[in-house]
């Protein structure tokens, strides 16, 4: 039984050490430091956040990760999301805890696109977004740097119609939002 928990302080910490850690961060843009100050600051800045919604993903009563959605426009019917998995062996629901989020998008929340942006060298998830039914709309070159390296940034796109397309196969991925 998967289920999404809004974003609450009580998750603070387990998400900042998921957040810190090399597996997480390593497609990030960002590696931040483990200062819990900076930690709540942001959790309270998206906790007022009229465009910004975050998520723990809970498998059977474990939470395994974060799944959120960020510059939402509602004018326009579209967003941003972006997820990871925290809990290492949990790794395999990578690439299913998506499908909860599309189907929740499209169907509950009524938008009408989600964006991704997916750093250079994360295949496994530009080919899963594709598998999904996401189409490669550009590329930022040299877009982040990390580690003093720059590294272009993989743009894509999922509308509505394309994921109903595909959406079929995935019907049964729907779960309790909060």
């Amino acid at each position: 039984m998967i289920q999404f928990e809004r974003l609450k302080e009580d998750h603070l910490d387990l998400v900042l050490k998921w957040r810190t850690s090399s597996f997480v961060t390593r497609y990030m843009y960002t590696d931040i430091d483990g200062d819990r100050t900076k930690h709540q600051a942001w959790f309270e800045s998206i906790s007022q956040s009229e465009t910004d919604l975050y998520w723990v993903a809970v498998i059977d009563a474990v939470p395994v990760g974060v799944i959120s959605l960020s510059d939402i426009h509602h004018l326009h019917k579209r967003a941003t999301f972006g997820y990871y998995i925290g809990e290492e062996k949990y790794r395999i629901y990578g690439g299913i805890l998506p499908l909860y989020l599309y189907n929740h998008v499209f169907t509950n929340l009524s938008l009408n696109k989600l964006t991704a942006e997916v750093m250079e060298g994360n295949d496994k998830v530009v080919k899963l977004n594709m598998f999904h039914g996401f189409q490669m709309v550009g590329t930022r070159k040299e877009h982040v740097i990390k580690h003093g390296k720059s590294h272009d940034v993989h743009l894509m796109e999922l509308l509505k119609s394309d994921w109903e397309k595909k959406g079929h196969l995935f019907k049964k991925y729907t779960g309790a939002f909060e």
